[in-house]
């Protein structure tokens, strides 16, 4: 939604901009468990 969407809230975008921030440290946070658990196998 954040990226489609043409918000002008700036609290809405605040959030987007949180939420987005998130999911990349989780992203991160899936491979960097992906990668130990691959070299242990």
């Amino acid at each position: 939604m954040c990226r489609e969407a043409r918000l002008t809230d700036a609290e809405l975008v605040d959030l987007c901009k949180r939420i987005s921030e998130g999911q990349c440290k989780e992203i991160e946070q899936m491979d960097s468990i992906q990668a130990r658990l691959d070299s242990s196998s």
